[in-house]
């Protein structure tokens, strides 16, 4: 997935050092595939800044930390290059020839700024500049030399299909096919886990049976099975193909492998409810049961609810974001359950709609009131376990339902924490809208960004991008159409 840069045709470029800070991962060269023939870093700028930022506690110290990394493997591996009376470092793959050329000289003297150094390297090298600051095209255009904003995309997790009329009813009739021989996918393969909705020539869609999900294992693109299945609670269902995907992924057994599964996009689109109430539903706690509370002490003493026999994990943890409290949290009163109950009111507010939507009656008949459902859903709350991401390292989740939410204010590494906790039979669902968040270089700089292209394609990931324009509130609806958020 690195590959999506939007390069032009020219050959040789300089990617300028805020570019590297939100794509480092171009540099790696054993996970990525050259982005260009040639690519220049004026290593001298480099090294001048990730010396002074490897110090810092947080992202930019991180991710100076990794560009280092990346540059003593290239330089480790490459061949000195002789100019004049210096020197370069070239590092060639050796399948496509492509160069990774590290300048460490100072063409512009004694000149520190990013700007003059990046604009003087692109002109010895007649090279064009990837930037993600917008004053460096300015100055790159006065200055005679080409500059291109650095635009990747993410990797959203599905494509919509026309899908030819002679593969219609091969697709309509089986609930498996073998799409190794299909021309549409023969220039763009899918990769592991990815959805397909089609579009058909003739035939009226009903029950998201032009939504496909391509298996690994078998090489095969399936037919959704799991989104109207008996583990899905009553009255839950999906609105559109994106959620259905969605809930495929949720209520998919373990067995299929899907040990991540990442959902981001637009507020208001599911992305937190629909593993929420899937976490609640496949746990095994009784939703359907309401316990008054002056009852549970003497008929339940073990847990405040009741337990459903159908359970497929044990436990829910939950981590929220530390964006409030700091990652040790020590300053604030009481256990780690005062510390960051606040943290979860989202939760709670889509549990009650869960509730509500349950119809359930109290025990000997009758309609819950607003006021037991409440009471209803403190209960389920108090199921879920709580950690931070500073309190994650050492742990290990078996048969656990894990919740990452917010997951655009975590920071890269927390991200990677909580992925490496999780054990046999659990799941971890991370989820977030990188545009929600202020960010220096761009919604594609966010963490969560990272992380997506980083984990892009693995057979045990599930990556799915919520369209803003299938935002279920009202109140979202109004921001997406106003604001007109960029597509990621």
């Amino acid at each position: 997935m690195l590959n999506n840069l939007y390069l032009k045709d020219d050959n040789t470029y300089i990617l300028n050092l805020d570019a590297a800070l939100n794509f480092p991962e171009i540099l790696d060269i054993d996970h990525s595939t050259p982005i260009c023939k040639k690519l220049i870093i004026p290593i001298a700028l480099y090294n001048q800044k990730l010396r002074v930022w490897e110090t810092d506690d947080d992202d930019r110290g991180a991710i100076a930390i990794e560009l280092s990394q990346y540059l003593i493997k290239i330089t480790d591996n490459s061949t000195v290059v002789g100019v004049g009376e210096e020197f370069l470092f070239e590092f060639t793959y050796p399948d496509s020839g492509a160069k990774i050329i590290l300048d460490p000289r100072n063409h512009d003297g004694n000149s520190s700024s990013n700007t003059v150094h990046t604009i003087a390297c692109a002109k010895v090298w007649d090279a064009t500049i990837i930037t993600s600051q917008p004053s460096m095209i300015t100055d790159a255009k006065l200055a005679r030399v080409k500059a291109y904003f650095l635009s990747p995309s993410i990797y959203t997790g599905y494509r919509v299909v026309d899908l030819p009329l002679e593969y219609e009813q091969l697709w309509i009739k089986s609930t498996s096919v073998d799409i190794s021989d299909w021309e549409c996918f023969a220039n763009s393969p899918l990769l592991p886990n990815e959805f397909v909705e089609f579009r058909f020539p003739t035939e009226a869609v009903k029950d998201f049976e032009n939504v496909g999900m391509y298996n690994p294992e078998s090489g095969t693109l399936d037919h959704l099975k799991y989104f109207n299945s008996s583990r899905v609670p009553m009255n839950i269902e999906p609105k559109n193909a994106r959620q259905a995907m969605a809930f495929e992924a949720t209520y998919a057994p373990i067995e299929r492998g899907l040990t991540a599964c990442i959902f981001y996009g637009a507020a208001g689109c599911g992305k937190t409810f629909i593993p929420l109430v899937g976490a609640i539903a496949q746990s095994g706690i009784d939703y359907t049961a309401y316990v008054p509370e002056e009852k549970k002490n003497q008929k339940y003493p073990a847990s405040s609810m009741r337990r459903r026999e159908n359970a497929i994990y044990d436990q829910i943890w939950a981590c929220p974001p530390d964006r409030m409290m700091g990652d040790k949290l020590g300053a604030v009163p009481g256990d780690r359950w005062a510390k960051l109950r606040d943290n979860l009111d989202g939760y709670y507010h889509n549990i009650q709609a869960f509730l509500t939507a349950q119809r359930n009656k109290k025990e000997g008949g009758g309609q819950m009131t607003s006021f037991d459902i409440v009471r209803q859903a403190e209960s389920i709350m108090k199921n879920i376990n709580i950690t931070s991401a500073g309190q994650l390292n050492g742990d290990s989740f078996t048969n656990t339902v894990f919740l990452l939410d917010e997951a655009e204010f975590f920071k890269e590494y927390q991200i990677r924490t909580a992925t490496e906790r999780i054990n046999t039979g659990s799941r971890i669902f991370i989820c977030g809208d990188p545009t929600q968040i202020r960010n220096a270089y761009g919604w594609y700089g966010n963490p969560l960004a990272r992380f997506i292209r980083r984990v892009a394609g693995d057979k045990n990931v599930v990556i799915l991008k919520f369209d803003g324009d299938l935002t279920q509130r009202d109140g979202a609806k109004i921001i997406y159409r106003s604001y007109h958020k960029a597509p990621i």
